[in-house]
């Protein structure tokens, strides 16, 4: 078989929920093509979902080495980083996406939960603002509206993403009020998602 031929496999095997056979298939058409950027992203996010978070790491950092003008790669290398517990790498990871791409709201609003974590306040609330001014949100306005906003569609804390076709992130809604704001990043790609899990 082709590569596109198991490319196009493995997805529906993903979309079946058979992820030992899709990855059984990217293993196959990274075997025809080492650097086919979608099998790797593919497979790098099948190994997210897998928890084998060293191994999604391998493939992102190919991806970036191919590919260093991308920050959805880099965003998506820096979640990794933050499951692996490498928080200064993901900060690195983040700080070198919003240099590609400064108004990326889920990025700042990310980078600045790690910067609080790492005790960064200053430079925490500076990310958490810009977060919110490019997302519209006023964290210091509440009216009624929000609140019947709220009421019918209550946070889940996630964040919904995927690549527009020039391979840059999109948003497609998030929750930003930091208090209640997770680190989720949700690849929305082919019929499957990622989630993290949430925090005790």
């Amino acid at each position: 078989m082709t590569y596109e031929i198991l490319l196009k496999k493995a997805k529906d095997k993903v979309s079946e929920k058979d992820l030992d056979a899709a990855l059984e298939m990217l293993n196959h058409a990274l075997s025809i093509d080492e650097k086919g950027k979608e099998a790797l992203y593919e497979r790098g996010v099948l190994y997210t979902n897998l928890k084998k978070l060293d191994l999604a790491l391998f493939d992102f950092n190919i991806l970036i080495s191919l590919e260093e003008d991308n920050p959805f790669y880099f965003a998506c290398r820096a979640f990794i980083k933050t499951g692996l517990k490498d928080i200064s790498g993901a900060i690195q990871d983040y700080e070198i996406t919003l240099k590609l791409d400064p108004e990326d709201a889920i990025t700042l609003n990310n980078l600045g939960l790690l910067q609080e974590q790492g005790g960064y306040k200053s430079a925490a609330e500076k990310s958490f603002e810009k977060s919110n001014e490019y997302l519209g949100y006023n964290p210091n306005r509440y009216d009624k509206d929000d609140e019947e906003k709220l009421q019918k569609n209550p946070p889940t804390g996630e964040v919904d993403a995927s690549e527009n076709r020039s391979g840059k992130k999109i948003i497609k809604s998030v929750f930003s009020d930091k208090n209640g704001f997770k680190e989720f990043v949700q690849f929305i790609k082919n019929g499957f998602k990622l989630k993290s899990d949430d925090e005790d």
